[in-house]
């Protein structure tokens, strides 16, 4: 499935697989003939898998993982030549060295932050200018051994905050500038050794506004790099309540979260780093349940345009589009996109100039906030298809992209200028369109692994570990169309998973088309405990 669309230098790059060289590098100047592979990577039918992508000084950055090196840093210029790795850092060999989680990069000025593990410093937060001799450890914080390792990466103004475990204070918040003197520990929130559990953070202009569980259950911290100005903000959930937050997006100075403060159940809430100014937004739902089997509340949290758009459902209208200006007056139904109690299920909103897109469905549409401004754009797809619909929207300069499935082609790179006419396929990318194994997609939490898989027609598929991989063997039959799997370790897998809190298991899927040659794709995957 092509994912992660971007604009730099005029270009338009993007990650797909052709079915020969698995997930690469793409470029296109937005026609067929312009659409090509940047550079085959990994080499052959194996994924190097490029995340992050991140433009900078008209060239794009991002990490991949090649043969010789494990997971880098790369740099690309849209040309085959141009593509190089930045640095080598540790060892080398997939799986060792690499920039472990780097698919979290974060952009602060002409200066990229990002997770490495050098084999010898273990994983550390780096920092690059796009050259050799300017990408470095910014310091050596943890343990070498020390589980997670920096997580978190949040960029406020010239700061990145992050979370590391230094060996003496646990688990806890640090902030960088890039230079090892500028890298401190910012407070020891549950003092001593002990660590403090974070979730979710946003930043804005001047601070970081975080859940954390610092021994007295999860509660809403504000952070300015200070340890005096890093504090509780408010105690949104009591100890009865489901959670304590999920999903943060900063709009301007303010921060909007979802959380269940033992009342109402999950709804919307906006914080300015102050006790006064941390407010439910909004009852939406009626639904006071939370919990699990409750109302989930709003989702899909996005900036666009100044405002916040969501998914919710008020129990009249089913789940649809809102906005939220961060009053209660101005959180409103932004349209009824589908009458009835059933909702749209709208998702992936997406502002691209004075529009803002989201996918419902088969259909893409777009609104400027209002109802009456709310038109469909089009229907990749016929009415009565099965295949998933669009998905992955990104602004790309004046125009929208997308992977859609028209059900001929296959999940391909599509362009949208905000017309249906102008929406359309802009390349024909992958022309074995039988299987594909969609690694971004898995599910890799609570000790299981559901990868997503693609066929484009019914088969039989089988999954089997390579390697000695700790995992348990499947096999059954699947119908066309994007769909789950729940896949589980082995006991020995499952001892090694709950001990070291991390199992990697490499799988290879076999799949069999009716009266067609067999498909193997053999993908890799790191289970975590939660």
């Amino acid at each position: 499935m092509p994912r992660q669309g971007v604009e730099v230098g005029g270009r338009l790059y993007f990650v797909a697989d052709d079915g020969v060289h698995g997930r690469e590098l793409w470029r296109s100047d937005r026609t067929a003939d312009g659409t090509a592979l940047v550079d085959d990577i990994r080499g052959g039918a194996g994924d190097s898998d490029p995340g992050s992508l991140v433009g900078m000084d008209g060239d794009l950055y991002f990490a991949a993982t090649d043969r010789a090196h494990g997971r880098q840093l790369w740099r690309s210029d849209g040309t085959r030549a141009g593509t190089v790795l930045v640095k080598a850092i540790g060892a080398g060999g997939y799986g060792t060295g690499g920039t472990g989680n780097a698919d979290g990069m974060v952009l602060v000025g002409e200066r990229l932050f990002f997770v490495a593990d050098d084999g010898i410093h273990g994983s550390e937060v780096w920092t690059s200018d796009g050259t050799t001799a300017g990408t470095v450890m910014v310091k050596d914080v943890g343990r070498n051994d020390a589980y997670p390792g920096p997580t978190g990466l949040e960029a406020v103004g010239d700061t990145v905050f992050f979370t590391e475990d230094d060996g003496v204070h646990g688990q806890e918040l640090w902030q960088t500038d890039g230079t090892r003197a500028g890298t401190t520990l910012v407070k020891d929130l549950s003092p001593g050794s002990a660590s403090t559990d974070f979730s979710y953070s946003a930043g804005t202009s001047d601070s970081l506004l975080f859940f954390a569980d610092a021994g007295h259950g999860r509660e809403l911290w504000v952070s300015d790099g200070t340890a005096d100005g890093t504090h509780v903000v408010e105690d949104v959930a009591p100890a009865t309540a489901y959670d304590g937050g999920a999903e943060m997006v900063a709009v301007g100075q303010q921060v909007f979260f979802v959380a269940d403060d033992g009342t109402h159940g999950r709804e919307l809430w906006t914080s300015d780093g102050t006790e006064t100014g941390t407010v439910l937004v909004k009852d939406i739902s009626s639904d006071d349940e939370g919990g699990y089997y409750g109302n989930h509340g709003p989702e899909g949290l996005s900036a666009a345009n100044g405002l916040l758009y969501f998914s919710a459902d008020d129990d009249v209208h089913g789940r649809e589009p809102w906005r939220s200006d961060g009053t209660e007056d101005g959180t409103v139904l932004v349209d009824d996109v589908n009458p009835g109690e059933a909702g749209s299920g709208p998702a992936d909103f997406t502002a691209v100039g004075g529009s803002v897109y989201f996918a419902s469905g088969i259909r893409l549409f777009a609104t400027d906030g209002t109802s009456a401004g709310t038109r469909r754009v089009a229907d990749v797809q016929d009415a009565g298809s099965k295949y998933t619909g669009p998905t992955g929207l990104a602004a790309v300069g004046e125009r929208l992209f997308l992977a859609a499935d028209d059900g001929v082609h296959g999940m391909e790179p599509w362009l949208s200028d905000g017309t249906a006419t102008g929406t359309a396929m802009v390349a024909d990318v992958n022309t074995e369109r039988n299987f594909v194994v969609i690694v971004r997609d898995a599910r890799t939490r609570n000790g299981k692994l559901e990868p997503m898989v693609y066929p484009n027609v019914p088969g039989r598929l089988q999954v089997r570990p390579v390697g000695g991989s700790e995992l348990r063997p499947w096999s059954g039959c699947v119908d066309g169309g994007r769909q789950r799997l729940v896949l589980s370790p082995t006991r020995a897998g499952e001892r090694k998973l709950h001990r070291t809190g991390s199992l990697r298991v490499r799988a290879r899927f076999v799949f069999g088309e009716p009266g067609t040659t067999i498909k193997r794709v053999v993908k890799s995957f790191t289970l975590r405990v939660r």
